[in-house]
C-alpha cells in the first residue's frame, strides 16, 4: 500500500492519525514491517494492529481506486 492510499483509507475510516494503532498500521502497511514488530515499536498489542490493518484494508478495497488511492 502506498502512503497516499493509506492516508485516504485513514480518512475514510475516521482513524486518528496520532493513535498508536494507526501509526503501527502505517508502519506495517506502508513501510513493510510485520504487524508484531510494528506493535512492539509503538507499545501496543499485536491484535490491535491486526484490527487496524483489517479496517484500513477494507476501506481501500471497497472505496478507493487501487491505483491512485482516490475515492471512487
Amino acid at each position: 500500500m502506498t502512503a497516499d492510499q493509506f492516508d485516504q483509507a485513514a480518512r475514510l475510516t475516521g482513524a486518528d492519525p496520532k493513535s498508536r494503532a494507526t501509526r503501527a498500521a502505517r508502519c506495517a502497511l506502508v513501510e513493510g514491517a510485520t504487524p508484531n514488530a510494528a506493535a512492539r515499536a509503538v507499545g501496543i498489542q499485536a491484535s490491535a494492529v491486526y484490527r487496524a490493518i483489517k479496517r484500513l484494508s477494507a476501506a481501500i478495497e471497497s472505496g478507493c481506486c487501487k491505483t491512485c488511492g482516490k475515492p471512487l
